[in-house]
């Protein structure tokens, strides 16, 4: 006879049945006491089902009730838990992820009955989707959701512990203009010459580039403050499409200040926005609307930026790619790491060195002429 794993009963041979048997001794919440038993064809599969009998008169025992409640009506409450918090784009992508990947595994499972094999079936169906990007965000509500589900006691053990795959973020390698590739797509004129210079100047993601409001832009004073963002949010219902203002990517507010060659910049650009259109076209005092003066998510924006690098002979980039441009050029010119991390609007000064900052041709060649005659053999 061997002793259960947990300590708490005994999994034996039994003699005449072909497996195993085990029992365990349980007290409950009236204080009375049983010693049910449980078969399983190994013992390990025994000590499993004395386990969980073992958690749910734990749970049992903490008086929490829907303890048989189904992950589909879980996943319902825990999408909209905190959505007075919680921008709406993140609602509406929970949403999405819980309807296409979680629910058609885990849905019709007890919240208390999921294990790892199923956790890494979410995954694998991804996997063969081709939908290895999403990986990460069902990781993340996975684990926030059975936190969750842990911290209220609907659950003694965490599943995303027992699951075998745990999927990993790779930091992208930083990419970033050097100064001529600057110029030559700054040089084609059009009237894209002015949005290339200030995004290349604030280090603005292209949804808050897309949100700036010209209230927010202080000229004579040199800096611009970026409380929000753009957000393409799609009703998981409709299937439809809107622009919302959100709060930035980090939650955060910054100011970030600007040289005068921005300064510039932003006046030439609302100089000629107001040749183009009227007051009383202009949405929301946006600095970057559509030729409408209606919101727009940016994608001309990229489509233009691709057009122009073919024109100039250079690598096809995106606006994130100013983004790392600004955070490199930045950290080149020994701009204080703090200031850098706070200008970008980053939690983390790590994010910004790992995702942003990529080393310069220019920086490169200035650091190696450092070893000048180290490597020198005497004759």
């Amino acid at each position: 006879m061997a002793k259960n794993t947990d300590g708490n009963g005994s999994v034996y041979k039994r003699k005449g049945y072909k497996g195993w048997e085990g029992s365990v001794r349980l007290t409950h919440l009236n204080g009375t006491t049983s010693r049910p038993t449980r078969r399983g064809r190994t013992k390990t599969e025994v000590n499993a089902r004395l386990a969980e009998l073992v958690a749910q008169n734990e749970l049992a025992k903490t008086g929490v009730k829907n303890l048989d409640e189904k992950c589909s009506r879980y996943f319902d409450r825990w999408v909209i838990r905190d959505r007075a918090d919680v921008k709406a784009g993140t609602i509406e992508q929970r949403k999405a992820n819980v309807k296409n990947w979680i629910n058609p595994v885990i849905g019709d499972i007890s919240i208390s009955k999921v294990t790892g094999e199923e956790i890494d079936e979410i995954y694998s169906r991804q996997v063969k989707a081709g939908l290895t990007g999403t990986l990460l965000t069902t990781k993340s509500n996975l684990t926030s959701a059975f936190s969750l589900a842990l911290k209220r006691k609907q659950i003694i053990k965490n599943p995303m512990h027992d699951a075998m795959w745990h999927p990993k973020r790779s930091a992208p390698k930083p990419i970033a203009l050097e100064e001529d590739e600057f110029q030559k797509i700054a040089s084609i004129p059009d009237q894209y010459q002015t949005f290339w210079q200030i995004m290349v100047g604030t280090g603005m993601r292209k949804g808050e580039a897309m949100g700036l409001q010209w209230d927010q832009v202080h000229l004579d004073k040199g800096y611009i403050t970026v409380d929000k963002q753009l957000h393409k949010i799609k009703n998981v219902d409709t299937g439809k499409h809107s622009l919302e203002f959100d709060s930035t990517k980090t939650g955060n507010v910054r100011i970030v200040h600007i040289n005068s060659d921005v300064v510039s910049a932003f006046r030439s650009h609302k100089a000629q926005q107001q040749l183009l259109l009227q007051p009383n076209q202009l949405q929301d005092n946006l600095v970057f609307p559509n030729s409408k003066g209606q919101r727009q998510d940016g994608l001309m924006y990229n489509k233009r930026l691709a057009t122009v690098c073919k024109q100039v002979g250079i690598k096809t980039i995106t606006l994130r790619t100013f983004r790392s441009t600004f955070g490199t050029w930045m950290a080149g010119r020994n701009v204080e790491m703090r200031t850098l991390h706070n200008w970008m609007g980053h939690t983390s000064a790590k994010t910004t060195m790992e995702y942003y900052i990529a080393p310069s041709q220019q920086t490169m060649k200035e650091q190696v002429s450092k070893t000048d005659g180290l490597f020198a053999v005497n004759s």
